[in-house]
C-alpha cells in the first residue's frame, strides 16, 4: 500500500516536469519569450487536479485547488515584477485554473475519450491559452509579440506533453494498484489455507 501512494506523486510531479520540457521546446519554435512560470503553473494545477479529484476523491479537492491557484498567483506575480493588483491576478487566475480542473476531470479521466485524451487536452489547453496569455500579459502591462494562433501553438505543444506524462503516470499508478491488490489477494489466500 505504501508503494501506491509513494506513485501518486507521479501524476504531481510528471506534469510539472513535462510542462517545463514542454515550455522549453514550444519557446524556441513559436515564441520569443519566456513564459515557462505560466507552463510550470498549468502543470502543477493539473497534476493536483488529478490527485486530489481523481485518484484520492478527497473532500477538500477544491480547498487545495483554491490553495494551489493562489500560489501560482503569488509566484506570477513575483516573476513577472509588475504592479498588478493581487485580487485581479487572482480572478484570472481562478479562471484559469478551474477550467484547467473541469478539463482533466471530464475530459482526461473520461472513460470512452482514453485513446484521444491527449490529443483534446493539447486542444483545449491551446484555447486556454490563447485566451489566457494575452489577457494575463496585458493585465500585467507586458505586451507579448503574437496572435491567438501563437498562443494556442504554445500552449497545444504545452499540454499535450503535460497529458502525456499524465499518462504515463496514469499507467505506473495503475500497475502499481494492480500489482498492490495481487499481493493482498495472494496474502489473504495464504491466511486462509492456515
Amino acid at each position: 500500500m505504501d508503494r501506491f501512494r509513494y506513485t501518486l506523486l507521479l501524476i504531481l510531479i510528471l506534469p510539472i516536469i513535462a510542462a517545463g520540457i514542454g515550455s522549453y521546446l514550444a519557446e524556441r519554435e513559436v515564441l520569443n519569450s519566456s513564459l515557462i512560470q505560466v507552463s510550470l503553473g498549468a502543470g502543477f494545477i493539473c497534476g493536483i487536479s488529478a490527485l486530489f479529484a481523481h485518484y484520492l476523491k478527497s473532500r477538500i479537492t477544491h480547498s487545495i485547488l483554491l490553495l494551489s491557484i493562489f500560489i501560482v498567483t503569488i509566484l506570477t506575480r513575483l516573476t513577472i515584477k509588475s504592479p498588478v493588483n493581487l485580487i485581479s491576478l487572482l480572478m484570472i487566475n481562478l479562471i484559469f485554473g478551474y477550467i484547467n480542473h473541469f478539463m482533466i476531470l471530464k475530459i482526461f479521466y473520461h472513460k470512452d475519450l482514453a485513446r484521444i485524451r491527449t490529443l483534446f487536452i493539447g486542444l483545449g489547453g491551446g484555447v486556454i491559452f490563447g485566451f489566457y496569455l494575452p489577457y494575463l500579459y496585458s493585465l500585467v502591462g507586458v505586451r507579448l509579440e503574437g496572435t491567438f494562433s501563437t498562443f494556442f501553438m504554445f500552449g497545444l505543444i504545452v499540454y499535450v506533453f503535460i497529458a502525456f506524462s499524465m499518462s504515463m503516470a496514469d499507467l505506473i499508478i495503475i500497475k502499481s494498484e494492480v500489482e498492490d491488490l495481487q499481493n493482498r489477494q495472494s496474502y489473504d489466500e495464504d491466511e486462509s489455507d492456515q
